[in-house]
């Protein structure tokens, strides 16, 4: 989906029993005790919401093609095409808090708040690399980190994992896992853009 609104609930709690078809959960790691669990919702995957309010809210564009008129609204930018520098991005759209670009030497890179980020792809996904919508994920997680307050800096050595729901459960073989790590980069050309 190119525009989406996406709902992050955290933690696991009450939502065990919301994980039906189109569920996201992202963990994300700082440490070995700094653990955060991420459930995403997607619009127009089920209109069935969650009993309580979501920790963020916030529209993505991207992975894919999308009206150029939703850029300036988007909070999160997903771009699997290399053709846009990451700094231009940020400076084109400044409301974007998060955005993403597919980088020329096949990796992806990820702008927040600042910083720079690399997504490496750990385990399963490093033979295939991250799919753009793992990535466009993983960038609405960070978002959820950023937008409740958490550091941006304790990202730098983060390990994200997302699974993604296709039947009723993430229990056992119900989903597709996918972990990636976030290491720091040329933090200088950010910092004011």
């Amino acid at each position: 989906m190119a525009v989406s609104l996406v709902r992050v609930w955290d933690g696991r709690g009450d939502l065990l029993a919301f994980s039906g078809p189109g569920t996201e959960r992202v963990r994300i790691e700082t440490g070995r005790t700094a653990r955060t669990s991420l459930t995403l919702r997607r619009s127009g995957l089920d209109a069935a919401a969650p009993p309580a309010p979501p920790l963020d809210e916030h529209v993505a564009v991207g992975p894919g093609e999308a009206p150029p008129a939703w850029l300036p609204c988007a909070d999160v930018i997903v771009r699997d095409a290399p053709s846009r520098a990451l700094a231009a991005l940020r400076s084109d759209y400044p409301g974007c808090l998060v955005a993403a670009v597919a980088s020329r030497s096949g990796g992806w890179e990820l702008a927040v708040a600042g910083w720079r980020f690399a997504l490496v792809p750990l385990g399963r996904a490093a033979a295939a690399a991250a799919a753009a919508d793992d990535v466009a994920s993983y960038a609405s997680a960070v978002h959820a980190w950023v937008a409740s307050g958490r550091p941006v800096g304790a990202l730098g050595t983060a390990t994200l994992t997302l699974a993604r729901v296709r039947g009723g459960t993430d229990q056992g073989g119900g989903s597709d896992r996918a972990s990636c790590s976030l290491t720091a980069s040329s933090w200088g050309d950010f910092r004011t853009a």
